[in-house]
């Protein structure tokens, strides 16, 4: 079990140093896009070509590459879209007052500037609640949602 730990966190500290010297996971491209009120980095796999588009995103105070194990199994099959989100990473911030409702209206607009008309959406912590904002506000734009240690309660705030 130690061995295996051992060799994960190896592969994950290579994996960090490829994306601080490259800037982009491998296997990916990398890109701004002006959205909202921000300067939007997003990354993609797989190909535009793909029937079903997925979202990942990652938790607070994380980036994209959190999800740099995952990636290469989804783009097998699907066109894999990893953004940062507001504030996170390389994407900027603005003056607006940060909420999950705003960053859910990042991703939307995100995927409207991508063309993108629906999408599955994988969510973990933050990123799941930025999911869920996404479903319940704008249904039309999300086929599935797949969330894990994501808290959220009843009464939404910062709407």
């Amino acid at each position: 079990m130690i061995l295996i730990l051992k060799r994960a966190t190896l592969l994950m500290v290579f994996a960090v140093s490829l994306i601080s010297v490259t800037g982009c996971t491998p296997g990916g491209s990398c890109h701004y896009a002006d959205v909202s009120d921000i300067n939007f980095f997003y990354s993609e796999y797989g190909t535009k070509q793909a029937e079903e588009t997925i979202l990942l995103l990652n938790g607070g105070f994380a980036i994209g590459e959190t999800w740099i194990m995952q990636i290469p199994a989804l783009a097998a099959k699907y066109r894999v879209i990893v953004p940062d989100s507001r504030g996170h990473g390389r994407t900027s911030d603005s003056f607006a007052p940060i909420s999950y409702a705003l960053m859910a209206e990042d991703m939307v607009n995100l995927l409207l500037y991508l063309d993108i008309d629906k999408t599955h959406v994988i969510g973990w912590s933050d990123g799941g609640v930025i999911g869920l904002h996404m479903a319940i506000d704008h249904p039309e734009v999300v086929s599935k949602l797949v969330l894990f240690g994501t808290p959220y309660h009843e009464r939404r705030q910062n709407k």
